[in-house]
């Protein structure tokens, strides 16, 4: 999907028809559309998402008034204004168009009167003739999927969010459906829903009551199941909400300049207590891997220290160690001679003396047990004591680890105190009373969530143990017999498709999470280390001592990294997909080519991840627009992607305000703040040709 030309119509600050031209893939595949506040950059982003899916993002003020307003103020009463946003992009080899749009009347008494908006979607074939599909949103949904939006149209100084804890459901769904992963979802959900269903039930049906009873019992347990399952992904989708809105509350308060030293404070307290929590369980694990361990040899000591004593005993008592062994006694007898040269003849005294001798005589291996075992004792004692010093260290250390959480949580609770006293103000309070009350119930539905995980495998057990139910019993007739053989035909193919999905499943997570590293060395200026882990979790680490750990309390500039490093791996290897399987007639992953369009991608950088950033983003995507303020590209930002720039836009702002101003590009100065004696403040497209 490369785009190609986008029109707008009176949509928001855009008066009249405009038309953006994109730059294509290559070397130049850039396009810099520069804006200054309120000149349309966000509305331009969510011009795109509006015509695709009717949808807009949540810092869209008042998204149900998409007209210009300046264009309304001039329609004439009875008159109709259309809200236009139409795009043209190449895809596989094909040309589309699509293109949303919207009627609004303005009455008799100037009220406006919106109508339903109006999709098209055209494409010319192989043969040059046109198509209309018949469900167009559906068509647009085909070509790129909702759940991919979010990754390739969004605002850069909000793309954090990507490697915040709440964040791996969109991403793991966005990962289904770009690397084709959701085929295997639906395959296996379609043959261990209605296939498996239908066959079951035809068995249960010519199985006399035993299979009604059992037919019963399943479907008791997959109701409760769903209903389990439906708890699970309210309780995750709650969490997300409550961290989502966490988040935004910090934003808010670190944005106040009269609470940001506590909130950064805060942050780094939280960011201990997560630390101290790791470290706690570690600690825990140590303990118990000791004690699995050692742990024997705690309880042993009696034991050991009377061996030990009855030893020592039998040295004192000259029985060890033994003065003489049996293997010698028995061959003084079986060769009828004594070391003193007299006959060793069968019961007579002198053989029923040597014969008294091997009585007490001892075996070689029961010498050796007890060389051994003398020698092991006091090995045994000192290990002993080693596992009892070690446990002792790592309660000792689990004992300061928990005084210092409580310490922290002691200052967390501070901290939030000041945050809410009076004189910051009403609205800082009422943000950290909500702050808290949403820490109270993540961690409530964090618990619920453990439950109903806890309740699922239950019930999965249990479902496990009624289909051997099923398999058991007698089967009346040779349809339930054919249902039986296809149902287990069924069950070893959904079988094989989990293990090819897990592996692929795996084989991909692992490419993306080199990828994400890759990504991140480049741009980044720390050492850390970025990947995807098992659960969807963007993380950083960073080396200590001789092993890696997590990155605590990582910067909005590091997040941010982070999530453009995993956006441009999920675009890259879509890429590599599309280009070595896309053209292949019957390929099953198909890939493809995703442009990014992204606002105000540098705010939150500091200078050089300014620089790094813009160095590379060109290479994130085949085709990449940004929006950008001028403070935003000034400097580094400018001087990485002039070279790479493909096509350039300025979003003329005409403000009421006496405050025209020009900016400068490539040396030359263009209107950027226009003065205007309108009462409505609008905007215009004016291409950069130089």
């Amino acid at each position: 999907m490369i785009f190609r030309r986008l029109t707008l119509q009176n949509f928001r600050q855009f008066y009249g028809c405009h038309t953006i031209e994109f730059a294509g893939t290559g070397k130049a595949n850039v396009t810099v559309i520069h804006g200054a506040n309120g000149a349309g950059k966000t509305t331009l982003l969510n011009a795109f998402t509006w015509l695709l899916y009717e949808a807009t993002s949540p810092d869209f003020e008042d998204a149900e008034r998409l007209e210009c307003e300046r264009t309304f103020a001039e329609l004439q009463a009875g008159s109709d204004l259309e809200v236009m946003v139409e795009l043209t992009f190449e895809d596989r080899g094909l040309t589309y168009m699509i293109k949303r749009s919207m009627l609004i009347t303005k009455d008799s008494e100037g009220a406006r009167r919106p109508r339903p908006t109006v999709l098209i979607v055209r494409f010319a074939e192989e043969f040059g003739e046109f198509r209309e599909p018949s469900n167009p949103q559906n068509f647009i949904e085909h070509l790129l999927p909702p759940a991919l939006y979010p990754f390739f149209f969004f605002n850069g100084e909000r793309i954090e969010r990507l490697a915040g804890e709440g964040a791996w459901k969109e991403v793991e769904s966005g990962l289904k459906v770009l690397l084709d992963l959701e085929l295997f979802d639906r395959a296996i959900s379609h043959l261990e829903g209605d296939t498996s269903r239908r066959l079951r039930d035809e068995i249960t049906n010519h199985s006399g009551n035993e299979g009604l009873q059992v037919k019963q019992e399943r479907n008791g347990l997959e109701a409760q199941l769903a209903k389990r399952q439906s708890e699970l992904d309210q309780y995750q989708v709650n969490l997300v909400a409550y961290l989502e809105e966490r988040e935004a509350i910090d934003a808010k308060l670190s944005a106040m300049p009269e609470l940001a030293r506590h909130q950064a404070e805060r942050k780094a307290v939280e960011a201990d207590v997560v630390r101290v929590k790791q470290e706690l369980i570690e600690a825990k694990q140590e303990i118990a891997r000791q004690v699995s361990r050692d742990g024997y040899l705690i309880l042993a000591r009696p034991v050991l220290a009377s061996a030990q004593e009855l030893l020592e005993q039998a040295h004192q008592a000259g029985q060890l160690p033994i003065k003489i062994k049996r293997q010698f006694v028995d061959e003084l007898l079986e060769s009828g001679v004594c070391i003193c040269k007299r006959d060793l003849i069968k019961e007579s005294p002198p053989y029923e003396s040597v014969l008294a001798w091997r009585n007490l005589a001892a075996s070689e291996a029961l010498e050796a047990a007890v060389t051994v075992t003398k020698s092991e004792i006091p090995a045994l004692l000192e290990r002993r004591e080693r596992s009892l010093k070690e446990v002792d260290r790592l309660q000792e250390k689990r004992e300061v680890l928990r005084r210092e959480l409580r310490t922290l949580g002691e200052r967390a609770d501070e901290l939030s105190t000041l945050i809410k006293k009076n004189e910051h103000g009403e609205d800082q309070g009422k943000l950290e009373d909500r702050r808290t009350k949403l820490d109270e119930d993540s961690n409530k539905v964090r618990i619920e969530i453990k439950l109903a995980q806890s309740a699922i495998a239950d019930i999965q057990e249990q479902l496990k143990a009624v289909d051997q139910k099923l398999k058991n019993i007698a089967k009346v007739d040779e349809a339930a017999k054919l249902a039986e053989s296809r149902l287990q035909s069924v069950t070893n193919v959904a079988s094989a498709l989990r293990k090819i999905r897990e592996l692929r499943h795996d084989d991909l997570r692992n490419d993306l999470s080199e990828r994400v590293g890759a990504i991140w060395s480049r741009i980044s200026v720390k050492d850390y280390r970025a990947e995807l882990d098992a659960d969807y979790h963007l993380r950083l680490t960073k080396p200590v001592g001789s092993s890696m750990e997590p990155v605590r309390g990582a910067s909005t500039g590091e997040k941010q990294i982070l999530s453009l490093a995993f956006i441009g791996s999920l675009a890259d290897k879509a890429r590599e997909t599309y280009e070595h399987h896309g053209a292949q007639e019957g390929a099953l992953f198909l890939g493809g080519l995703y442009p990014i369009v992204m606002d105000s991608a540098f705010g939150n950088l500091e200078s050089e991840y300014r620089r790094e950033v813009a160095s590379g983003i060109p290479s994130l995507a085949p085709q990449v627009i940004i929006l950008v303020s001028e403070t935003q590209w000034r400097n580094e930002v400018e001087q990485e992607l002039d070279a790479r720039i493909g096509r350039q836009y300025i979003l003329r702002l005409a403000t009421q305000k006496k405050k025209g101003r020009p900016i400068r590009l490539r040396n030359r100065d263009y209107e950027y703040i226009l003065e205007t004696s309108d009462m409505f403040d609008s905007t215009n497209v004016m291409e950069v040709t130089q």
